[in-house]
């Protein structure tokens, strides 16, 4: 993805089962791709990635979506805060759960402490990786970075971000199925969307709006900026930025309405 400093992790100038919980984690950061070797990023202008910083036209490189604003993404949050108290205080955890989870249940080798202890930790990484690179990083780089370093940076940044959030979600899920009686459907749903909505962002919302955005690049250096080409690549790039954007936003507001679930399951 590339997108904005948006509530979708995007770029932003750009708008810019297994045998116990070390199983489970490696299910999750089998996603992932091993980091660079040097923790810096060197740039070289007029290398093919097309990472040259070319701000001099102050043109957005595309018009802001109203579900990008900080108004829009608070009222969702409290929103979805809101409708897990509600849900809370209408049901006793666990109520609701379904009887294929408990079928599930009974087929994992894991015990429920273990259980809830992997659940337990594999949200926190979620979440706490949503909420930092969606309103911490990516706007300190939006703000800070040249429009191409930003973009290719973000570039190379959502794919691995996109694989840990799902990898993270869907232990959550397995874990989940141990536990069948502790959360309730609630939770169920809001994880099943939280998952399908990055799903989509890894396999198809992100790799597309990174590729509408490099034919952008590519087009503006062969002096293009002003074709009917570089105006419908801009056209694709914004609508897919906006719907990243916005699966990023719906899988956040599912991890606030898990959390809140969590926190009513705690004995305190």
């Amino acid at each position: 993805m590339s997108s904005s400093s948006s509530s979708a992790p995007a770029t932003a100038r750009d708008h810019r089962r297994g045998d116990g919980p070390a199983a489970a984690f490696a299910f999750a950061f089998a996603f992932a791709s091993p980091p660079p070797s040097s923790s810096r990023l060197s740039f070289t202008p007029g290398e093919s990635d097309n990472v040259e910083s070319d701000d001099d036209d102050d043109r957005p490189f595309i018009r802001p979506a109203p579900h990008n604003s900080s108004v829009f993404r608070a009222v969702a949050i409290a929103y979805s805060l809101l409708f897990a108290i509600y849900q809370g205080s209408a049901a006793a955890p666990g109520a609701a759960s379904t009887d294929a989870l408990r079928r599930m249940g009974k087929c994992l080798v894991l015990p429920p402490n273990a259980a809830a202890a992997v659940h337990l930790l594999s949200f926190s990484i979620w979440f706490g990786t949503v909420v930092y690179t969606t309103f911490v990083a990516g706007v300190a780089m939006f703000k800070n970075l040249p429009r191409r370093v930003f973009g290719t940076l973000q570039g190379k940044l959502f794919p691995l971000y996109f694989r840990v959030c799902s990898g993270m979600i869907g232990v959550q899920i397995l874990t989940l199925v141990a536990m069948p009686d502790v959360l309730g459907k609630t939770s169920e749903v809001s994880l099943a969307v939280a998952f399908a909505a990055t799903l989509l962002n890894l396999v198809y919302l992100e790799p597309k709006s990174t590729s509408a955005m490099f034919d952008r690049y590519r087009l503006e250096d062969e002096g293009k900026r002003e074709s009917e080409e570089y105006e419908a690549k801009a056209q694709s790039f914004g609508r897919l930025h906006g719907m990243s954007s916005l699966a990023n936003l719906v899988a956040l507001c599912g991890g606030v309405i898990h959390g809140v679930r969590l926190a009513s399951g705690l004995a305190v």
